[in-house]
This record gives C-alpha cells, sequence and structure tokens, in this order.
C-alpha cells in the first residue's frame, strides 16, 4: 500500500497558519454583531449570543 501523506486544502490552510486567522476573524465579527444586537435589544451579550445559538441549532 502507499503510505504517501494526502494533503488537503484544510491541511495546507492549518499548515500556514490560516485556519487559526480565519476562524479568529470569524469570531471577532461574530462578537461585534451579537454585541450590536444586544445593545438593540437592551439585553445582556449572554443573553443574545445564546438565543442565536439555540436558533442556530435548530
Amino acid at each position: 500500500m502507499n503510505d504517501k501523506k494526502i494533503n488537503t486544502g484544510t491541511d495546507f490552510y492549518r499548515e500556514k497558519g490560516f485556519v487559526k486567522a480565519l476562524t479568529l476573524h470569524l469570531t471577532e465579527n461574530l462578537y461585534e454583531e451579537l454585541r450590536k444586537k444586544a445593545f438593540k435589544e437592551k439585553a445582556s451579550l449572554q443573553l443574545t449570543a445564546r438565543k442565536a445559538l439555540e436558533k442556530g441549532l435548530r
């Protein structure tokens, strides 16, 4: 059998550190949007995040 490692696109980006950077970027954007929504609704950030998570899991 061929024991050569198959390098996927995700492996390539992970080696370059792009996955971590992209994840951080998306997390920062999500936090900002949740913060803005919580401010508009005069609700806590934790409550707004929980509602968004529950809605996303349905």
